[in-house]
């Protein structure tokens, strides 16, 4: 069984239009909570609701 630690997270306004920096997600309550923490900042920040985009970055556990 393998398991995906963590993921890249970049928000956008518009098509190519970037929203902040991106992020590193870890896979744990605390890392979707700072998730969380950090769409609502950039709600805040451009009055604008972000599509994200996640990306995979290789980083597994397997067993």
């Amino acid at each position: 069984m393998f398991e995906l630690v963590e993921t890249m997270a970049q928000a956008f306004t518009a098509r190519n239009v970037e929203n902040g920096k991106s992020r590193c997600i870890v896979h744990t309550e605390e890392g979707f909570e700072k998730f969380g923490e950090w769409l609502g900042e950039l709600r805040q920040k451009t009055g604008k609701e972000s599509v994200v985009v996640l990306e995979a970055t290789g980083i597994i556990i397997g067993g």
